[in-house]
């Protein structure tokens, strides 16, 4: 177990870094007028942190019982989740953010139980809509619109 969190650990590390390079790219601002690189680099620099934590946790840590993966319906939700969390990477380009996010959030209310279509449906869609407003319109971050929407 300690061997696999450790490659974990370093493959998280290794995607803070290139998102930390990525969130350069962009404008950090001011402090009075934060730019759109800023939200990049806190999230990268938190991901960073807590693979390095972790990596010392798991260092430090004796070794654990083997892990028990989740079996019938369990098993069922987490393939969903991670379907859904691939789907998105997948199609981002062509779809664009709002549409996929809005989808990947019915999937995982779906796979996690949530009751009632139409609460579903009204989070996944406020859902897409707070993220396009939050990153493009409050924080300037250029979302992916999708080719299909051009």
């Amino acid at each position: 177990m300690r061997r696999g969190l450790l490659i974990t650990v370093t493959v998280c590390g290794v995607l803070a870094l290139a998102y930390l390079a990525e969130g350069l790219r962009y404008d950090r601002g001011t402090m009075a007028q934060p730019g759109p690189g800023l939200y990049p680099l806190l999230v990268g620099a938190l991901l960073l942190v807590g693979a390095l934590g972790t990596g010392l946790e798991a260092l430090r840590s004796e070794p654990s019982p083997a892990v028990a993966w989740p079996r019938g319906a369990a098993r069922g939700r987490l393939l969903a989740v991670l379907a859904a969390g691939l789907g998105y990477a997948a199609l981002l380009p062509f779809l664009g953010h709002v549409v996929l996010a809005t989808l990947l959030t019915l999937v995982v209310l779906q796979a996690m139980g949530m009751p009632g279509w139409l609460r579903k449906l009204a989070l996944s869609l406020a859902f897409g809509a707070g993220s396009y407003l939050l990153f493009a319109v409050v924080l300037g971050v250029p979302l992916p619109p999708g080719s299909l929407f051009l």
